[in-house]
Order: structure tokens, then C-alpha cells, then sequence
């Protein structure tokens, strides 16, 4: 596309976690990095509420399209320590005695689905 031309929503959607793929896919779920993208996408919808025909399909221009990014890379921190705070209660229920250590079977183990894995070695841990 040129950067004058409009694309789908399902196009942008696909530019939006492109973008945050190569930072954040690693660490978070594609459920979760397309909640936030979702998200993101639905804020740049309300700013331009007033200024979008709801009859017709919504096309992104390119300047449309930086803006969710640009949105996106702001509002990173918060969804990163959310996933942080989400990590640590995951630890501390893992201690059982209340010593700030746990166990490397349960810190390696996934007992349920979870939207991030712990991947340390056991050298980085001692």
C-alpha cells in the first residue's frame, strides 16, 4: 500500500501486532498481545467517533495506522507491569514457606495456562 492509500481493519489489525510482535512475543499469549492491540484499536475508534460515517466500512490511512502505534508503545508499561505484578502473585503462591524461594519444579512447572512462561536457566537463578 501506498501511504496515501486506506487499508481494512483486518489489515491494520495485522500492521498493529506486527508491530509489537518482535518485543513482546516471547513474554506475552497472541491472546493477550491481541487484546492489546484490540484495544488500542478501539481507542483510536472513540477519539474519532465524531468524524466516522458508522454506515460505511472504516478505512486506516497511514497516519491513522502511526498513531495506534505510537498509542501502543506508550501504553506498553502498564500492560508490562500488570504481567509483572501477574508474575509475582504466581511466585509467591508457589512459596509455600513463606521463605521468598521456591522450589525449581514448581517455578519450571506450568500447572494451568498461563500468558507467560518462565524460562531462566537454573545457573541465571543461584
Amino acid at each position: 500500500h501506498q501511504p496515501s492509500q486506506s487499508i481494512s481493519q483486518e489489515a491494520l489489525q495485522e500492521v498493529l501486532i506486527s508491530s509489537f510482535i518482535t518485543f513482546e512475543l516471547r513474554s506475552w499469549s497472541w491472546a493477550t498481545l491481541a487484546h492489546f492491540e484490540e484495544g488500542s484499536l478501539n481507542t483510536l475508534h472513540f477519539l474519532q467517533r465524531d468524524s466516522i460515517n458508522p454506515f460505511r466500512p472504516m478505512g486506516y490511512c497511514f497516519q491513522m495506522a502511526s498513531q495506534v502505534v505510537c498509542s501502543m508503545a506508550r501504553s506498553h508499561g502498564q500492560w508490562q507491569n500488570a504481567e509483572c505484578c501477574q508474575m509475582a502473585a504466581e511466585l509467591r503462591g508457589a512459596d509455600l514457606m513463606g521463605s521468598g524461594r521456591v522450589p525449581l519444579d514448581k517455578f519450571y512447572s506450568q500447572l494451568k495456562p498461563a500468558d507467560h512462561v518462565f524460562t531462566e536457566s537454573t545457573e541465571y537463578l543461584q
